[in-house]
């Protein structure tokens, strides 16, 4: 999986592209899903300014 990663709210280096692995879907209802396009809402760009990684985690993936 390569989603988009944030280091630290307002970071100059962000949003990065990093490598994660496959997430596993729970049993029950959930079921995986192939993206093939996404797009960034001027609340998006509102939510980084917010959005960084958490203690003890490199990267924080939004969405």
């Amino acid at each position: 999986m390569k989603p988009v990663g944030l280091k630290a709210p307002r970071a100059p280096d962000v949003p990065q592209d990093i490598e994660l692995l496959d997430p596993t879907p729970h049993k029950g209802r959930d079921l995986p899903v192939r993206v093939r396009a996404v797009s960034i809402n001027p609340v998006d760009t509102k939510g980084r300014q917010r959005a960084g990684a958490l203690e003890g985690e490199e990267f924080c993936v939004p969405g």
